[in-house]
């Protein structure tokens, strides 16, 4: 499975994201663009898994590298 392409995100991948994007909510963490962040993937998610709404994996995967490189190394300037 490739994470860049047009392919819509299927229910077994948004079944595995959602919870830990669930448990990165619960840590507590107050930083208001971080909870933006993480609550626009997890909107995502649901929307495959509610709606069944066909969002492309490339949207959720350059979600999830712009967390990853900005909030995990912020030494990295990011605009979301």
């Amino acid at each position: 499975m490739l994470l860049d392409s047009h392919e819509p995100i299927s229910e077994p991948c948004a079944r595995t994201v959602e919870p830990a994007v669930i448990a990165l909510l619960r840590l507590g963490i107050t930083q208001e663009e971080v909870v933006e962040h993480l609550s626009r993937v997890l909107g995502i998610v649901r929307c495959v898994l509610d709606y069944q709404q066909s969002i492309p994996r490339q949207k959720l995967a350059a979600l999830s590298r712009r967390f990853w490189t900005c909030w995990l190394f912020p030494r990295f300037q990011c605009v979301f």
